[in-house]
């Protein structure tokens, strides 16, 4: 269980911020550097988690996410490295993402084209050693599956979602260093219950956790 997963998007949104403000970066490719550096930030965070489990890996990861949210995304510590005001940009020339409903649009092609990443992975090899790693370490070590590896590329692949979402967060609903554009670790628990409650076990479940708790505000 990882509750730092809202710090790595707020990392992933000022890497994208200072990417669209600063370097005029095409969005595409704001999203693809935001994805490294999310992943990136999951190996540093990964590695050490690798030796802790359970209860203490979760303590861990939230103690990360605070530290992200009070110190490092904070804007009066680093006003040079947070941007304060990110412009959304126009998509090839046509498509003006200052309008409300082409975010939307964006945002809602692009968590579908992730599902069906996601979706593909499941079912792939190395999406059934995930599992079977994380429903029995001890059996999926026994039929040679490395453990270790697939752990720490199961941290990175959480990493690059969690970049991804960071890029679209601060072009569809906040700058960063705002009073909207702040990554509170309660995010972190927030959206670990939602998956929770919607069921772990399949995307499905994960998104009508999403959907039932946003319909309820």
């Amino acid at each position: 269980i990882s509750l730092g997963q809202f710090g790595i998007v707020g990392i992933g949104a000022m890497a994208a911020g200072n990417l669209l403000t600063r370097w005029n970066l095409d969005l595409f490719v704001a999203m693809l550097l935001s994805m490294l550096v999310g992943a990136l930030v999951a190996v540093a965070i990964g590695l050490p988690a690798l030796r802790i489990r359970g209860l203490y890996l979760a303590v861990t990861t939230i103690a990360f996410a605070v530290a992200l949210d009070s110190y490092f995304l904070n804007p009066v510590n680093f006003p040079d490295l947070v941007p304060s005001t990110t412009y959304p940009p126009v998509l090839w020339k046509r498509f003006d993402l200052g309008s409300q409903w082409v975010r939307y649009e964006l945002v809602l092609g692009i968590v579908a084209l992730a599902a069906v990443a996601i979706r593909a992975v499941r079912r792939s090899r190395a999406g059934r050693a995930i599992i079977g790693t994380r429903d029995n370490e001890r059996a999926a070590g026994a039929l040679a599956v490395p453990t270790t590896r697939v752990k720490l590329e199961t941290f990175v692949l959480s990493g690059c979602l969690a970049g991804l979402a960071g890029c679209l967060y601060v072009v569809a609903l906040a700058p960063v260093g705002t009073g909207q554009g702040t990554f509170p670790p309660a995010a972190s628990i927030e959206v670990f219950s939602y998956a929770v409650i919607g069921g772990l076990g399949t995307i499905a479940g994960a998104v009508s956790g999403v959907l039932f708790f946003r319909l309820l505000d």
